[in-house]
């Protein structure tokens, strides 16, 4: 370890092949100091791709992996919030793509103690367990894995960064090291200088499909102001700026989508996605939800994305899936699992009615590789259709899925990890 730390502090660049190594050094030999060394090394010589990529590697090696047996899956992850302090845009943002027959996973950055109280006041459940996260998404649609669950060795990182409180590699390689394997990634940072670096390191790592998104300040899709986009398709990168009227929403004052409040809970939901809360929190869920949408395949360009979510708020089939009277709580079951072989195991199960979204529409469909073989979800992504005037205003390009099915073994998508 203390050969890593020298050669960073002395400005030297790893190779994707030594930071590998040292990737899985850092949370297997390293002390505490060594590795806030080593962080502090790689911060003030600037991370190099290969040096993400190759860290990220060597982190996932001893990663706890979830595989839930469905495609398409979206995973949904961001380094931090930015400049602004907004409400949980990409989390609502998830249960609006949920109620539009998206099936996601919400990757948590930072302990799994900083989200207990507030996921849960949305009705998801934050699980430690890759068998539970794997239910929630395959019954409900939504599953959350947080970062440090499913790393060994993440506690002695979080707490470092608590008391240092600076960007540091782990912010970038959160993205990278999700425990999904998933079809699809959304991820949002906090510095558009880091577009590009985590672009091209999901692009080493072999993402087939990704946004990388830094908005205005935010690690998001923004609506007041324009969005530095990296799209990732197949082996291609490419860079472009998009603005709310490109995807037909208006752009909105950076103060109306801030929040002082201290959670964000099912009612915060219901009030934003009906509007009440103001347009610029719905738009802001929208352009997410569309971004989710339309990397899941079920809309050919962002702005047919947004469309889509905004015809699941405007149909009812989102506020009617979260009226209290017809709630399907996702709810912690404190029994064992038969399939489990640990005492105490949790997990995440669903009663009837409907809280995040009808899933009904699932039942009875072809779910055979074959179902989606023509429904363009392995065709080429497209840039967004770029419309005329102040809102924009873009005809709907609906694919024909994404349908809710199982993997089978001729049409396994293989993990993120290369061999």
């Amino acid at each position: 370890m203390i050969e890593y730390i020298d050669r960073v502090t002395s400005g030297e660049g790893l190779s994707r092949t030594t930071a590998r190594e040292a990737g899985r050094a850092l949370f297997n030999d390293a002390t505490d100091t060594q590795l806030g060394a080593m962080i502090a090394g790689l911060r003030a010589k600037g991370e190099t791709v290969d040096e993400v990529v190759g860290i990220a590697e060597g982190l996932s090696d001893s990663a706890r992996m979830v595989r839930p047996d469905v495609f398409p899956l979206v995973t949904l992850g961001n380094t931090g919030s930015g400049e602004h302090g907004t409400f949980d845009v990409l989390t609502s943002a998830a249960l609006v793509a949920v109620a539009a027959d998206v099936q996601i996973t919400r990757h948590l950055s930072g302990p799994v103690g900083s989200y207990a109280g507030r996921r849960p006041r949305l009705g998801v459940l934050i699980d430690e367990d890759p068998r539970a996260v794997s239910r929630a998404i395959e019954e409900v649609g939504i599953g959350l894995a947080p970062m440090s669950a499913f790393h060994t060795g993440m506690e002695a990182y979080d707490r470092l960064c608590a008391e240092v409180g600076l960007r540091t590699i782990f912010d970038i390689l959160g993205p990278l090291i999700n425990p999904t394997r998933a079809d699809a990634q959304l991820v949002g940072v906090a510095a558009p200088e880091l577009v590009e670096v985590v672009a091209h390191s999901l692009k080493m790592t072999g993402a087939d499909r990704a946004l990388v998104v830094h908005g205005d300040g935010l690690d998001q899709v923004a609506v007041h102001g324009p969005t530095v986009v990296a799209e990732v398709n197949g082996g291609d990168v490419h860079q472009y700026s998009l603005r709310p009227s490109d995807i037909g929403l208006e752009h909105h004052d950076a103060h109306d989508i801030a929040t002082t409040a201290d959670g964000w809970n099912m009612n915060a939901v219901r009030s934003v996605v009906t509007g009440r809360e103001g347009e610029a929190k719905q738009e802001a869920v929208l352009a997410n939800a569309g971004a989710i949408v339309y990397l899941a395949g079920a809309a050919d360009t962002l702005c047919s994305g947004v469309e889509q979510a905004r015809t699941t708020i405007e149909s009812g089939r989102l506020t009617g899936s979260l009226n209290s009277s017809h709630e399907r709580r996702i709810s912690q079951r404190h029994r064992r699992d038969p399939a489990s072989e640990e005492p105490g195991h949790v997990f995440i199960s669903h009663e009837p009615g409907g809280m995040i979204g009808d899933n009904s529409s699932a039942q009875g469909r072809d779910t055979s590789a074959q179902a989606v073989s023509g429904s363009g979800l392995q065709g080429r992504l497209r840039p967004p259709s770029v419309p005329v005037g102040d809102r924009g205003e873009c005809t709907p390009q609906i694919a024909d899925g994404p349908a809710r099915t199982s993997r089978t073994a001729q049409d396994e998508k293989p993990s993120w990890r290369p061999s």
